[in-house]
C-alpha cells in the first residue's frame, strides 16, 4: 500500500489575545436587549436547552477566513493512487476490477471538484485519467456486474455527465 506520512505540528502558537475583540462580532451581538432574549430564549427552550444566535461574526471576518482557507489549504489527491497501487501490487487478485472502478469514480468526482473550486486546468487530467481507469476495469472482466458500472461511468466521464454521490452504486 502507497502510504504518505507529514510531521504532525504538535504545538500551536496563537498570538496573544490582548485588547477588546468584540469587533470581530455583529453589532448588536453583546447588546442588553439581545442579551435578555438569548437568555430568555435558552430558559424556555425544549426538548434541551439552546438559543439561537441568528447572526455571530461580522461579514468581512468570514470572508477574510474563506479567503484564507482557499489560498493557504491544501491537499493532496492520494485515493486513486492507493487503488492503483493496490492492483500494481495484487495484478491476480478477484478485486483488482472493484479497486480499477473506485480509483476511475475517485478521478471522476474530482472533475466536479475541480469545476467547483475553479481549477479548470486540471479537469482535463482527471478526465483522461478517469477514462483510461474505467477503460481498465472494463477489460479486467468484461462480463461482471462491475464492468457494466465502468462502460457507465466511461460514458458519463466521456459525455460531461455529474458522476458524484451514488449514482453509480
Amino acid at each position: 500500500m502507497l502510504y504518505s506520512f507529514k510531521r504532525l505540528k504538535t504545538t500551536v502558537e496563537l498570538p496573544a489575545l490582548q485588547g477588546d475583540h468584540t469587533h470581530h462580532f455583529t453589532s448588536s451581538l453583546f447588546d442588553h436587549n439581545n442579551i435578555a432574549r438569548l437568555s430568555s430564549a435558552y430558559k424556555v427552550s425544549q426538548p434541551f436547552k439552546h438559543a439561537i444566535v441568528d447572526k455571530l461574526f461580522q461579514e468581512d471576518l468570514l470572508v477574510r477566513v474563506k479567503d484564507e482557507c482557499i489560498t493557504q489549504l491544501s491537499f493532496t489527491e492520494k485515493e486513486t493512487d492507493i487503488y492503483e497501487e493496490y492492483v500494481k501490487n495484487h495484478p491476480n487478485s478477484p478485486k483488482v476490477q472493484e479497486a480499477l472502478l473506485k480509483a476511475a469514480s475517485r478521478q471522476a468526482a474530482l472533475i466536479q471538484i475541480y469545476a467547483t473550486d475553479e481549477q479548470p486546468g486540471k479537469i482535463p487530467t482527471a478526465k483522461q485519467r478517469a477514462a483510461a481507469l474505467a477503460r481498465r476495469a472494463f477489460d479486467a472482466k468484461p462480463d461482471s456486474d462491475d464492468a457494466q458500472r465502468a462502460q457507465r461511468l466511461l460514458y458519463m466521464v466521456e459525455h460531461d455527465i455529474a458522476t458524484y454521490g451514488n449514482a453509480l452504486d
